[in-house]
């Protein structure tokens, strides 16, 4: 808010319109007149004041409508309502339900009307201060998770370069396992910055790109990855939670589903079964999970984890019997439902 708040006075009646200003003025602060609610529009578009006195009974759009337009399409101006036809509670009520921030019957004192609206402006000016502070935050929160992931980026290097000096296939696997699961929180981090979110995230967008990024890192090219994901938005926390099971379960298909040289295809699938439940597939066209499992330098290691993982995010991890291949289920379920349902009768 300016040091000279701003105030637009909208009355059909030229005398009483003056008189208000005049008094306004006097106080300091910036006035500019309106007689109709069409003119009151084109000031706001034209210059959007800090509050806007305006009368009830106006000509052609009135002062009910010209409130409702001006909170829809300034929803940071104030209003406040002056009548002096309309002066039962119901018409109040009427003005204040038309988004109005107050309603004063006229006549008012002058003193009176001063202090209506010094104690909206105070209101706004606190409502500003606490949404620069939300927005500085989320700014800052913003920076957080974009060196965050820069520097789960760095760790991933690093892990490189210890992996290329190991000759150890069994050790070089291990570390390349932990390499992929860095990789997946950084990109948790890398989502949140780039959609310009602090704490949730759609989740299908990020489980589409991760399983691209798993295909692209470590698959044959004879593997091919196929992958749907309808929008489930998530809290960050959830989110690298799932991603770490999506990791495992991708990353375990694409090593050890197919035999060496051999092609085949491995599907992800994600669609929602609510507002925050979704079923998530994971499947491949291999020769199955007991042959896959028995492969040299496999290991459950990851499977357990994966296990883990879904009984901290409200989901079930489930194996199906395939004909050929293997089959997972991710069963997300909607936490606040889960609540909902064990809280003890009150």
């Amino acid at each position: 808010m300016t040091a000279h708040p701003s105030i637009l006075v909208v009355d059909d009646d030229e005398a009483s319109r003056y008189v208000k200003a005049r008094v306004l003025e006097s106080q300091g602060f910036a006035v500019e007149q309106a007689g109709t609610g069409e003119r009151a529009l084109d000031s706001i578009a034209a210059k959007e004041p800090d509050l806007v006195l305006l009368d009830v009974k106006l000509p052609g759009i009135d002062g009910i409508e010209a409130c409702r337009i001006i909170k829809k399409r300034w929803p940071m101006v104030f209003v406040l309502h002056t009548s002096a036809a309309y002066r039962r509670p119901s018409d109040r009520t009427r003005g204040l339900d038309s988004g109005a921030d107050g309603y004063l019957a006229e006549p008012v004192e002058p003193g009176e009307l001063v202090a209506n609206v010094r104690s909206l402006l105070r209101i706004r000016q606190v409502e500003n201060e606490l949404r620069f502070a939300v927005e500085r935050n989320q700014m800052l929160l913003r920076e957080v998770q974009h060196r965050t992931s820069n520097n789960l980026q760095l760790v991933v290097s690093f892990l490189n370069l210890e992996q290329r000096s190991l000759s150890d296939p069994h050790a070089k696997e291990r570390i390349k396992a932990v390499m992929q699961r860095v990789h997946a929180l950084a990109a948790v981090h890398r989502h949140l910055y780039s959609r310009g979110s602090v704490d949730r995230i759609n989740f299908g967008s990020y489980v589409e790109a991760l399983a691209a990024d798993i295909a692209n890192a470590t698959a044959q090219k004879l593997v091919m990855l196929r992958s749907y994901a309808d929008p489930l938005w998530t809290d960050a926390d959830r989110a690298v939670r799932l991603g770490l099971i999506v990791n495992e379960l991708v990353t375990n298909a694409v090593k050890y589903a197919f035999a060496e040289g051999e092609g085949g295809q491995i599907s992800l699938d994600m669609r929602t079964t609510g507002p925050n439940a979704a079923v998530l597939t994971i499947e491949d066209d291999g020769r199955g999970f007991s042959a896959s499992a028995a492969a040299p330098g496999s290991t459950r290691s990851g499977l357990n984890l994966a296990q883990a993982l879904a009984e901290q995010s409200d989901a079930e991890l489930i194996r199906d019997q395939t004909t050929r291949g293997t089959r997972w289920r991710v069963i997300l379920h909607d936490p606040e439902a889960r609540k909902a349902t064990q809280a003890p009768p009150g």
